[in-house]
């Protein structure tokens, strides 16, 4: 997570890592994780928004009157083993929608879904 702060230097940004490495342990793909970035110049106007959860986080940007809100969740590999995982987050997102601050939301994430099809093989 650190090379976020590397990635250009007029940018900040926030993010967690999937994987649990408290005990130095990784499992499943490494490197894996949520996080957003925007410019720096803008920084005074976004709130970073945290979910107690390592695949969401989001942020608000607020601008006079508007406000915008940006989530970023990590859904795992369609397949049937993380139909539970897919689910959840899945509920998640529509609980946030539903408890919005603003009707400007905006998911952002490879999603690993494919449109039409519900886990199947």
């Amino acid at each position: 997570m650190n090379k976020l702060k590397a990635v250009n230097l007029d940018f900040s940004g926030f993010g967690v890592s999937v994987n649990d490495t408290k005990y130095d342990i990784l499992s499943g793909r490494s490197y894996s994780g949520v996080c957003i970035l925007w410019r720096k110049s803008i920084s005074k106007y976004i709130t970073v928004v945290q979910y107690d959860d390592r695949c969401m986080i989001a942020c608000k940007l607020c601008n006079n009157n508007n406000v915008y809100l940006f989530v970023d969740v990590y859904l795992r590999y369609q397949c049937h083993e993380n139909f539970d995982d897919y689910v959840h987050y899945t509920r998640k997102l529509i609980s946030v929608v539903q408890e919005r601050a603003t009707s400007s939301i905006v998911l952002v994430r490879d999603f690993n879904v494919k449109v039409g099809s519900f886990f199947r093989k």
